[in-house]
């Protein structure tokens, strides 16, 4: 498992990610906030997003303790997954991965990207959770007995080196944005590890300024619970003389019926963020956060003044795994203006 004291990250892709505006959706929203996008997408490893960051510190750790070989876990369709099979593979280890669910046969998206690493692939038939479970640490005990050097990830990355790994996004993006500091930084909240390694950052960098999650794996009362322990855990294992600060929101208006299951208001995102500024979000992701920025802008939340930046995760893989859950076009020639989304559902109706 992870050390106290981790050594120096890993060289892992790109950087600094680039930052843009989104030009046609603040055209979408005039009298809003200026919005900007980190393209943690385009980080130059596998098909991107945020885990590269948490990975330089992980796969480090496993490389200071001669790990040969990288046990993980998530979804079929796992971002982190695949991403770390490319990096592990990348860096002289093979990876393992547990995915939940059944094998589909047609291996498609992140499964497609961890099979051309050579990764072992073993489907578990069970929903992932926050920790390793037992089966994933039998698996490493009988490894060791073989003689090899397993190094355990638990999903996602988000254990509170792969947070503090990712911290180091702040100081990376204040670089960027030079004197315009930013009010909000909005991203998706899944296993939690990147939400926390931006409000690390913030800490550690005296930016005044709001950290906006909306969770799409766990209900709300579940995720800030489980946020708030890992922000805990790491700032006391790694950043021990910053302050904590509750300059943070997790919102759990986006979950709809539950973790990769569409909502309405991810798709009318998704169609929007790709018509206007060309960028692809995935539905399980990047557009359920984005359908939250968006409601938050027709809240009031974020409003003209306010310089608000997106954190593009990621999900490439898995938005191009399947059939498109986008729906088919408004017209048969030129899209019309879409309707704004109605408020979405509460997390209320999502049973784990």
């Amino acid at each position: 498992m992870p050390t106290s004291q981790p050594p120096s990250p890993l060289a892992l892709g790109i950087s600094p990610t680039p930052l843009h505006r989104a030009e046609g959706l603040m055209r979408e929203f005039p009298g809003g906030p200026e919005l900007l996008i980190k393209r943690e997408d385009l980080c130059g490893v596998a098909a991107g997003g945020c885990k590269a960051r948490k990975l330089t510190a992980l796969l480090a750790d496993a490389q200071s303790m001669s790990a040969t070989v990288i046990l993980t876990t998530g979804s079929a369709q796992s971002n982190h997954c695949a991403i770390t099979a490319v990096a592990a593979a990348m860096h002289g280890m093979r990876a393992e991965l547990h995915l939940s669910g059944r094998d589909p046969g047609l291996w498609t998206g992140n499964l497609c990207i961890a099979g051309l690493t050579g990764a072992t692939v073993r489907f578990t038939g069970e929903q992932p959770s926050g920790e390793p479970g037992p089966a994933l640490q039998a698996r490493a005990a009988q490894l060791q007995a073989a003689g090899e050097v397993p190094y355990v990830i638990p999903l996602g990355g988000s254990t509170p080196l792969g947070a503090a790994g990712y911290a180091c996004v702040v100081p990376e993006l204040l670089a960027q944005l030079g004197p315009h500091l930013p009010t909000h930084l909005v991203t998706a909240a899944g296993s939690l590890g990147t939400m926390a390694g931006l409000i690390l950052g913030t800490w550690t960098a005296g930016l005044d300024c709001q950290v906006h999650g909306y969770s799409v794996l766990w209900p709300e009362q579940e995720a800030r619970r489980r946020l708030e322990l890992l922000l805990e855990t790491t700032r006391r294992a790694h950043f021990p003389a910053v302050t904590a600060r509750p300059n943070y929101r997790l919102d759990g208006s986006q979950l709809g019926p539950g973790y990769g299951i569409p909502t309405s208001a991810g798709q009318h995102a998704a169609r929007l963020a790709a018509r206007c500024d060309g960028v692809l979000l995935d539905p399980t992701y990047t557009a359920k956060a984005m359908a939250g920025l968006i409601h938050g802008i027709a809240a009031g939340t974020y409003r003209r003044g306010d310089q608000v930046v997106f954190f593009h995760t990621g999900g490439l893989g898995g938005l191009l795994a399947g059939p498109s859950t986008a729906g088919p076009p408004p017209t048969a020639g030129h899209a019309q203006r879409p309707t704004p989304p109605a408020a979405p559902p509460g997390s209320d109706s999502y049973e784990q």
